[in-house]
């Protein structure tokens, strides 16, 4: 019985997978979100791989208070896989594709081990067809693997909890210290889960807590080099969140919460079948009536459509104005197709909103281009 209910439970995650699947590569390249932000994080890559920035630091946090950084894990990782790919944007988004379903089968496990089976099963399936989720992982910024590392440390945090070895806190340091190069919210549930370590399990307290010290080292040889810069910057930046100065919604700040928002969803759904299955078929309806004819403002698409037509009337010293929005927005995808196509990208003469030239050769308008006639 129980091991037709484990192949039952199987073919039902599988299945999961397969819709999962649908869900983010329906018409990718429309709804993969391409703003200058994403430009932002492609040249910060392009600049940490040749050396340009130092390779002490990550990301960077927040310029809107101080040009505070992440530690540079994530680039540690992402830079050879970029480098591999030649610097191609959809390439990354296929990796946080990849890792978006290790989250669905993690939200599983965790919901197996906790509620149980079927709690597993339906928070996997409220995982998949949740919007919010799906719409971060369409984007190249670190915050995009925020869920996974989530899910990776609950899971961890469980086989440290039931086995009581020395080495799975380790390993749970290890993802708490790489979750930090994401995003700096990741402090907080760093912070709870040391601070139950100390309180419960203090004889395993060094093997969650010298990765998390290895983790700041980039960071803090940066700081004794400049001054405690980043030092200085998170008191800086946590004094402008806590004062409402931040330009961004307080649901920036909380992605590490989705995880278990979706475990506890899962529980109380699967203790009410009927209502959890009209919801989720309410969710997937709605999926498709009105999210999948849906995409961003300005997508991988339509930048890629902006770079190639650009590109295709190409001549020395050609002038393009960018009405709206600036040339930032489609510069990473021009440089890297123009390179490509051993254009010389420099000889293309950019305009911006603020410095529009009186006679372009080419109009880009809300990603449309218009050919100008002489």
């Amino acid at each position: 019985m129980k091991k037709y209910l484990a192949n039952k439970s199987l073919l039902i995650l599988g299945m999961i997978i397969v819709l999962a699947t649908i869900f983010r590569l329906w018409r990718f390249e429309a709804r993969f979100i391409f703003l200058g932000e994403s430009n932002h994080s492609l040249y910060m890559i392009s600049d940490f791989i040749s050396g340009t920035q130092s390779r002490l630091l990550g990301f960077e946090a927040t310029g809107y208070t101080h040009h505070l950084f992440l530690p540079p894990w994530y680039l540690y990782v992402i830079a050879p896989f970029v480098t591999l790919t030649g610097g191609e944007p959809l390439a990354l988004v296929y990796l946080t594709f990849f890792t978006g379903i290790l989250t669905i089968v993690l939200v599983f496990l965790i919901g197996k081990k906790v509620f149980g089976n079927r709690s597993g099963l339906v928070a996997a399936l409220i995982y998949t067809v949740w919007d919010r989720p799906n719409t971060t992982e369409k984007s190249i910024f670190a915050i995009s693997l925020i869920t996974f590392l989530c899910s990776l440390i609950l899971y961890l945090v469980i086989k440290a909890e039931e086995t009581k070895k020395r080495k799975w806190f380790f390993f749970l340091g290890c993802a708490l210290g790489f979750s930090l190069s994401l995003h700096y919210q990741m402090l907080i549930p760093i912070a709870l889960i040391v601070f139950r370590v100390w309180w419960k399990d203090r004889k395993y307290f060094l093997a969650i807590v010298l990765p998390l010290i290895i983790s700041w080292l980039p960071i803090f040889i940066f700081d004794l080099r400049h001054q405690f810069f980043n030092t200085i910057g998170l008191f800086y930046v946590a004094k402008t969140i806590l004062s409402g100065g931040s330009p961004y919604s307080s649901a920036h700040y909380v992605l590490f919460l989705y995880i278990p928002f979706v475990l506890a969803l899962g529980f109380l759904a699967s203790k009410f079948k009927l209502i959890s299955f009209l919801s989720i078929m309410v969710i997937v309806v709605w999926w498709i009536l009105i999210v999948a004819k849906d995409q961003p403002s300005m997508s991988y698409l339509v930048a890629e459509n902006v770079a190639k037509k650009i590109l295709n009337n190409y001549s020395p010293g050609m002038k393009v104005n960018f009405v709206g929005p600036d040339s930032y927005n489609y510069r990473y995808l021009i440089t890297l197709r123009a390179k490509n196509l051993h254009v010389d990208v420099n000889s293309i003469r950019t305009f911006d909103p603020w410095n529009l030239d009186p006679t372009p050769d080419i109009v880009v308008q809300n990603g449309i281009v218009y050919i100008q006639k002489k």
